[in-house]
């Protein structure tokens, strides 16, 4: 009767760690590859209703540089990266050794999610970067 009930409690244990081991990943972020990050990106808010007063461009080039062209403000930052966590983070460092990262991941074909992360000191805001086409 003592193993009846081991068993018993052992399949009810089975049967309780396979539901809660499911899940749902469907909404999880993919990482992006570097040939996926080549080219120039405008940096957009996430909400379609929100709007950005300083917006800047990201040039991302094959040998591990990207340029970062902030709008109005006419602020040009060179930066070495490297891209980290299969894809899922970006570590920036400018030529003086100061380093920021990114959390980013692919949202669709055009579009990355960009978001500073708190190691870097910023606000962590969470905007994405659109492809565009400079001529």
């Amino acid at each position: 009767m003592k193993a009846l009930r081991f068993f018993g409690l052992l399949a009810t244990l089975l049967l309780t760690m396979s539901f809660t081991a499911c899940s749902d990943d469907d909404d999880a972020l993919t990482g992006i590859s570097q040939q996926e990050l080549l080219g120039a990106w405008e940096v957009a808010p996430l909400d379609k209703n929100a709007t950005m007063t300083d917006a800047s461009i990201w040039i991302f080039n094959t040998d591990n540089t990207c340029t970062c062209l902030v709008g109005e403000r006419g602020i040009t930052v060179s930066y070495t990266y490297q891209l980290q966590n299969h894809g899922l983070r970006v570590q920036l460092t400018t030529s003086e050794g100061h380093t920021i990262y990114f959390s980013t991941g692919k949202l669709n074909k055009g579009e990355i999610l960009w978001q500073e992360m708190p190691e870097s000191g910023g606000t962590r805001l969470m905007h994405k970067l659109i492809r565009v086409v400079i001529d």
